[in-house]
């Protein structure tokens, strides 16, 4: 994948993950549902992998295990309480409007955060080339 579509990739899959997620609310057949869900699947493995692509790229060397350490206690710290959450509100409202409604915090949290970062404009430096010149 070139340099420059990192960005726009991870926008256009944050965008899928919440279509698809509202989406899997409205499926009447099990094969939709799981349909969605490997799609859904695909683009959050693939937002990950870039997003962790781009910290390496653009951290200093010094930062950059300290920085990929925050990230990665934060991305597992928080799945089980995030999980928690939803389980308790999957209890009080029914399975079909929590998918609804994290749908709509997904997109209404992720992509403007995403835009706003100028990750739609993402660029990583080009890697010199070095010729090895004949004597």
């Amino acid at each position: 994948m070139r340099a420059q579509a990192r960005g726009p990739v991870i926008v256009v899959a944050s965008a899928v993950i919440a279509a698809c997620l509202g989406a899997v609310s409205f499926a009447h057949s099990s094969g939709t549902a799981v349909a969605l869900i490997a799609v859904m699947t695909f683009c959050v493995a693939l937002t990950l992998g870039l997003g962790t692509t781009i910290i390496q790229i653009t951290v200093p060397d010094a930062l950059r295990g300290r920085v990929m350490g925050v990230h990665s206690v934060m991305f597992t710290g928080l799945m089980p309480l995030v999980a928690l959450v939803l389980g308790l509100i999957a209890d009080v409202i029914d399975l079909r409007h929590t998918l609804r409604l994290m749908a709509l915090v997904y997109a209404g949290l992720t992509l403007p955060w995403l835009l706003r970062a100028g990750i739609w404009r993402h660029r990583v430096p080009a890697t010199r080339l070095v010729s090895v010149k004949e004597s």
